[in-house]
């Protein structure tokens, strides 16, 4: 079935977007790990490396 999407998407997309998406709401790392089946947090902290965006986003909670 297509969906219409403009790029490709993956298993491996769609496991990176779910665990960005769980860190991006506050869930912690361990719970993520916990979900992606990890049993070390540095496996996991590849699927939520921040972004640029993210980055940006940070900087300006400054202002």
């Amino acid at each position: 079935m297509e969906v219409g999407l403009q790029t490709t998407v993956t298993p491996h997309t769609l496991r990176h977007t779910f665990a960005k998406s769980l860190i991006d709401e506050g869930v912690s790392l361990e719970k993520v790990a916990k979900l992606l089946g990890h049993s070390n947090l540095n496996a996991t902290r590849v699927y939520v490396t921040p972004s640029e965006s993210d980055l940006e986003d940070a900087v300006g909670k400054l202002a």
